[in-house]
């Protein structure tokens, strides 16, 4: 993850090394909760290599866990699945849910982010 998270702030691809990251998260899938989730695919998604394999295979950790995030991390996961135009319905339902839950912790901008991510 941290090593994601710098390729992200400096904007920088390397496509065989995210490749290879991508195949060991995908690899150890369970080991990873819906937080580290959420930072994962937001460096993919700044670096442009979110696929949507990637967030099926994650769906059902984000499922599991999704109770353990923050609004960001919620906003961030739920982007994911929209920015891809992959409904997988129980995902939704599960961040739905905990939006909900968490709403008056949101953020403006995340607010703005769900609603959008909504809309898509």
């Amino acid at each position: 993850i941290a090593i994601l998270d710098n390729f992200a702030m400096i904007h920088r691809k390397h496509v065989y090394m995210f490749q290879r990251l991508k195949s060991t998260i995908l690899t150890h899938m369970r080991d990873y909760d819906a937080k580290e989730l959420a930072s994962i695919v937001h460096s993919f998604v700044v670096l442009g290599f979110l696929h949507e394999d990637f967030v099926m295979a994650m769906t059902p950790q984000v499922i599991a866990t999704a109770h353990l995030c923050t609004p960001s991390e919620l906003t961030r996961l739920l982007d994911s699945y929209a920015s891809l135009r992959c409904h997988v319905s129980g995902a939704i339902e599960v961040l739905t849910r905990e939006t909900l839950r968490k709403v008056s912790d949101f953020t403006i901008s995340d607010l703005m982010t769900h609603a959008s991510s909504f809309a898509r």
